[in-house]
């Protein structure tokens, strides 16, 4: 008779709900990312190419000049990890596998440094204190050398305005005890 006598009410919890729709609209920018940077990975490795190859020929007309030389192999170094770093933002926005090989971590930290001495500015002084011991690790090489050059990097910000700024990259065994372990979770004594 068109009076009303009850109400319906009907509760839903949508925290569900806007979790997926985040996760979709999340899964959609790492789609466009990976996209993104496809396309511009083919232009940046041609890019590379023609450096990496006049840095060879600047090298033949430099035979005589041993520093200049050396600066040369360090740009040129420094290229081939760039190409690497392309790789890597492709890896991560297709989701692929991580390359995880045994490494000898000294060498690896050590070259890592030799190749940043050249990147860092010419007032900070760099250090290493790094251990005999080869140090084998699991891990992708691209990626280390990317976790050691934000490190060095965030220490160069840090020291800016600074007198004498100097920075030790130290490397060396740790014996994991019981008191480490209740400290930080995940690791086995050893």
């Amino acid at each position: 008779e068109g009076i009303i006598t009850h109400y319906v009410g009907i509760q839903q919890d949508m925290t569900e709900h806007e979790l997926l729709e985040d996760q979709l609209r999340q899964s959609q920018k790492m789609e466009a990312l990976g996209t993104l940077v496809g396309g511009i990975a083919h232009d940046f490795n041609n890019m590379l190419a023609g450096i990496t190859g006049n840095l060879y020929l600047a090298k033949q007309y430099s035979k005589e000049n041993p520093r200049v030389l050396q600066k040369l192999s360090n740009v040129e170094s420094l290229s081939y990890r760039a190409a690497d770093m392309v790789q890597q933002l492709l890896t991560f926005a297709r989701k692929d596998r991580v390359s995880m090989k045994q490494l000898p971590f000294t060498p690896f930290v050590k070259e890592t440094v030799k190749l940043l001495e050249s990147a860092i500015p010419e007032n900070i002084a760099l250090h290493q204190i790094i251990c005999a011991d080869s140090l084998f690790i699991k891990g992708d090489g691209t990626q280390i050398h990317q976790v050691l050059l934000n490190l060095i990097n965030n220490a160069c910000d840090a020291l800016e305005g600074r007198p004498e700024p100097s920075i030790t990259v130290s490397l060396k065994p740790l014996q994991v005890d019981k008191a480490f372990i209740g400290k930080h979770m995940g690791f086995a004594t050893g």
